[in-house]
């Protein structure tokens, strides 16, 4: 009799020594190869040149094959088989989709030269009003935020031991805020105004050259020599490992392209400095000092009503 076991290892086994699979593994070779990707001539991985993992079709739909067989199995004979064959299937088929999704985008964008700034052109006497601005992308940011949200409304029931979530949801929302939506690039005819949480540098735009990779941050390559790197993403997706399998290539090309194009909308004009300033933005302290003594204090107060410590 054929256990469900059994079954699964047999398909999996016809599944790697697939002709169509092995042929397939090659002509994803020649199409990586050109964009610094490690790939075996009969290897169903591949690895870029940060040593991130390369969801060829062939490995991509391995994996999904192995999930649905383990999902399955799983649900079918659930009476036989570990509880964890449908968990492992589900996270398969989530791993194994956006692996794949990373994968194309990173060889979409990952060899496409970055927007650059335009020519600056006949520079007009006195200062232009005008400016326009853009975010940095901050999905994750966002996301966070909302967690922080429904922590925030799960805590409002008029009883002291709820404020220990309001307190982190506060946190979670102003910290999420800060790290997302908070950094901003203005174009104005005078200058490229960059802004993080709590610095903001102003680069004259009679000093920028070209915009230029640096891993995971964009180089502004100044035209006395110097330059700046700066961040086109949320710090929050670094925060495992410090984004040492992360791509964000198609965030430098999109980031840079609108960058490109407010600088091509705004005429530049004179200044009276050339030099690139640094400042820091004392209202943003100000308002990361006051939300985290709220929602500290909100925390403490929770704290101790939950646990019943003596005050």
């Amino acid at each position: 009799m054929r256990t469900p076991a059994g079954s699964a290892d047999r398909l999996i086994a016809r599944v790697v020594r697939s002709p169509h699979i092995l042929r397939r593994v090659a002509d994803q070779n020649d199409e990586v190869r050109e964009f610094g990707v490690s790939m075996g001539r009969h290897s169903l991985v591949g690895r870029f040149d940060n040593d991130a993992v390369v969801w060829a079709w062939p490995l991509t739909l391995l994996v999904a094959a192995v999930s649905v067989v383990l999902l399955t199995v799983g649900v079918t004979f659930h009476s036989f088989v570990p509880k964890i064959f449908p968990l492992v299937g589900v996270v398969g088929l989530i791993v194994a989709g956006a692996g794949r999704l990373g994968t194309a985008v990173e060889l979409r964008y990952g060899d496409r030269g970055l927007p650059q700034p335009p020519s600056p052109g006949l520079v007009t006497a006195g200062e232009s009003m005008r400016k326009r601005s853009t975010g940095r992308s901050s999905g994750i940011a966002y996301v966070c935020a909302g967690l922080g949200a429904v922590l925030v409304f799960a805590g409002i029931d008029g009883r002291l031991d709820g404020l220990f979530m309001v307190g982190a949801g506060l946190a979670m929302i102003v910290g999420a805020l800060f790290v997302g939506p908070a950094a901003r690039f203005v174009v104005t005819g005078t200058q490229l105004r960059i802004d993080t949480a709590f610095r903001r540098t102003s680069i004259p735009r009679r000093l920028i050259g070209a915009f230029s990779r640096s891993e995971l941050t964009v180089r502004i390559e100044l035209t006395d020599g110097d330059y700046r790197d700066i961040r086109v993403d949320s710090p929050l997706w670094d925060v495992s490992r410090g984004g040492e399998y992360r791509h964000n290539s198609r965030c430098q090309v999109r980031t840079m392209g609108r960058i490109a194009a407010l600088m091509a909308a705004v005429p530049a004009t004179a200044m009276d400095t050339e030099a690139v300033e640094t400042h820091m933005r004392t209202g943003m302290i100000a308002t990361a000092v006051l939300a985290a003594v709220a929602s500290f204090t909100m925390i403490v107060i929770g704290t101790i009503s939950v646990f019943g410590i003596p005050a």
